[in-house]
């Protein structure tokens, strides 16, 4: 018989020392870019500073729904066809998730990836679907421009490990895109904010609540 886990919140332990360094960082270097991104706001005023209201807020909720369905789903297909895990993509796919995505997750408690998920969302947005947006669309076409933020976007998660990772670049910068996406169609960088950092949050608490490390660290009966 499987035990049942302990009556106590996750939030009532003691989150790892881990915890704390990686929301620190996560506050500096989101906190930087969204500082950055202060000159968006006098550049173009009309797209920056419209539709921070419950509407673009609803949006973003709802817009993080097939994200988020989408990424579990190709997580589980991964895990599970063996055509795909067995695919340079389906390898780098589950080398990233193991190396780096897990152990960050289990390093943090839920109201800690609350916090990263929001700093994420308003820092990554504000610098490359705001500033970043509009200083391309300045310089190229505008499906050029949107084309290489988002390839940008996509290889700034692949720091220093880029050419390892190549092959998720295109998962990432469809990401990148759906988040554009969202920005143009609703007209307010809010809604993707707001699905960027539910995204983010999320995928933090799932992934560490469905860890094999995680599941093997409770007692069973």
């Amino acid at each position: 018989m499987m035990s049942t886990k302990s009556s106590n919140s996750v939030d009532s332990q003691e989150a790892p020392p881990r915890g704390s360094r990686i929301v620190r960082l996560a506050l500096i270097g989101e906190g930087l870019l969204a500082l950055i991104s202060v000159p968006w706001f006098f550049g173009e005023p009309e797209r920056a500073c419209f539709g921070w209201g419950a509407q673009e807020l609803l949006w973003g909720i709802f817009g993080a729904v097939p994200l988020l369905l989408a990424s579990f789903s190709l997580s589980i297909l991964t895990e599970r066809t063996v055509m795909l895990k067995g695919s340079l993509f389906g390898r780098r796919l589950l080398e990233f998730q193991e190396k780096y995505v897990r152990p960050l997750c289990l390093a943090l408690s839920p109201s800690q990836a609350f916090i990263v998920g929001i700093a994420s969302g308003l820092g990554e947005e504000l610098f490359f679907r705001g500033l970043l947006t509009w200083c391309f669309l300045l310089l190229l076409p505008a499906e050029l421009g949107i084309l290489a933020i988002n390839v940008i976007f996509a290889a700034v998660h692949f720091i220093g490990k880029l050419r390892h990772f190549a092959p998720l670049l295109l998962l990432y910068t469809v990401a990148g895109l759906y988040f554009s996406f969202l920005t143009q169609w609703s007209g307010s960088i809010l809604t993707a904010i707001v699905c960027h950092a539910l995204f983010n949050f999320v995928s933090i608490v799932a992934n560490a609540r469905l860890s094999p490390q995680k599941e093997q660290s409770e007692p069973t009966l």
